[in-house]
């Protein structure tokens, strides 16, 4: 035995435009987007609320303009490492964590990674 739940006409109304929104996302994410990962407790209104802002940020994406960390640092002049010594290569790297810093730019990795690869 399945309970259906009784909505208000705002409540259907915001149903059918989840639907909608729905489309939308499958359409702009290339089928990638599943309805099927949104908890089924949420309100209409809830959902409507998360589906609204799940869409601004793919079509904010779809909008947006590439650029390379390199430009978001500033472009930045550098040696090339294989041009360095190892002391002038750790002030080199000192002096791009400090660049990066300063742009709210972080890198990090998982295990160790040698200077000369960083």
């Amino acid at each position: 035995m399945s309970i259906k739940k009784k909505f208000n006409k705002r409540d259907e109304e915001l149903i059918m435009e989840n639907q909608l929104i729905r489309a939308k996302l499958e359409l702009i994410s290339n089928g990638k987007f599943s309805a099927n990962s949104m908890p089924n407790d949420l309100t209409p209104k809830m959902e409507n609320m998360v589906l609204s802002r799940v869409l601004r940020f793919e079509e904010s994406k779809q909008n947006a303009k590439e650029i390379t960390v390199h430009e978001i640092i500033g472009s930045p002049d550098f040696i090339k490492a294989d041009e360095l010594n190892d002391d002038e290569l750790t002030t080199e790297i000192l002096r791009l964590e400090k660049i990066m810093g300063e742009h709210q730019v972080m890198c990090d990795t998982v295990s160790g990674v040698d200077d000369r690869i960083f």
